[in-house]
This record gives structure tokens, C-alpha cells and sequence, in this order.
């Protein structure tokens, strides 16, 4: 495995530190750069020698269009995966997508109305009621909680009430 050394330090910088972070690529176009490329000799596939941060992937796998990308670490193959794996969950609920997935869009949408969430699949996103994309596979400890309920697992005081009130109105189910 190739030693590098620290940023800056020249020939007399013997390795980096476990905690230095080295990018994946240092110099990445444009998405629309690589996209228009493509598009003007009219590729039929793609393959890819600098992957960079996996945004061309992305792009001919969501138009359907063949993709091999040469990449330059485990960690950067791992990142593309992740990515893609977000970018075609999201691209799967939008109708104008090449990827658009009716049943899967519905059942979001029934998810989110219900107020409850999806079962997740690692790298998937989820979208909040802000707006805002999470990605709960970046929290592995963190699990959905039903509508209603606190996170410790008890019941809200409302729901509870309203448990009691049943049982007390038949008796015959406890």
C-alpha cells in the first residue's frame, strides 16, 4: 500500500496520521460537464476511469445508460455505492425519473401521511416532514418510533387515556 505524505510537508513527511482526511478526488467537474459530454457524442455506455464522487453513476444509471467506473479505493467504491443507492430511492418516488416506480412512490406517500416511516434500507433516505433528507443509516442506533409514542418506549398520556377508556368500556377484552 502506497505511503503519502502529509499535505504540505513535502518529501520529508514520512505518513499521515490515522486522523488525517485525504479526498477522494481533488479535482471534480460539474455534473452537467461530464452529462453534456456524453450527451453530444451520444454515448451508448460508459466507462469511467475517475469516478471522483460518483456523480456520472449516478447520472447513467438513472437514464439507464451502461456505467463501469474504474475507482481508486474500496472506501471510494463503497462511497459511489452509498450515494447511488440514495440517489435511486429518491429518484424512485419522483414521477419525471426514468426509474419512477409507482408502487414504491405510493407506498411512501402512505408511509409519510400515516406519520410513520418506512423500513429502511441501508443508504435510503428519509424524508422528514420538514423537508429535509435523513439518512438513517448514518445512525445505526437510531430506530423509527411509532406516532404517539416517546422514544424511551412509554406511552404518551393521551394514548394511555385513551387505553384506558377502552378497557373500560369492555371489560371482556382484557
Amino acid at each position: 500500500m502506497d505511503e503519502l505524505p502529509d499535505v504540505g510537508g513535502g518529501k520529508q513527511a514520512v505518513r499521515l496520521s490515522d486522523s488525517s482526511l485525504q479526498p477522494i478526488a481533488y479535482h471534480a467537474l460539474p455534473r452537467m460537464v461530464m452529462d453534456s459530454l456524453h450527451h453530444a457524442l451520444w454515448g451508448m455506455s460508459t466507462i469511467d476511469m475517475t469516478p471522483g464522487f460518483g456523480e456520472l453513476c449516478c447520472d447513467m444509471v438513472l437514464n439507464n445508460i451502461g456505467y463501469v467506473g474504474i475507482c481508486h479505493s474500496d472506501f471510494q467504491k463503497q462511497f459511489i455505492k452509498d450515494k447511488l443507492i440514495r440517489e435511486m430511492f429518491l429518484n424512485m418516488r419522483n414521477s419525471t425519473s426514468k426509474v419512477y416506480a409507482p408502487a414504491y412512490a405510493s407506498e411512501c406517500t402512505a408511509q409519510d401521511t400515516a406519520g410513520s416511516t418506512p423500513q429502511n434500507v441501508k443508504g435510503q433516505p428519509q424524508a422528514s416532514k420538514g423537508g429535509k433528507v435523513e439518512n438513517k443509516a448514518d445512525n445505526p442506533g437510531s430506530t423509527p418510533t411509532p406516532a404517539g409514542s416517546s422514544p424511551s418506549g412509554a406511552l404518551s398520556a393521551a394514548l394511555q387515556k385513551m387505553l384506558e377508556a377502552a378497557k373500560t368500556a369492555n371489560p371482556s377484552s382484557s
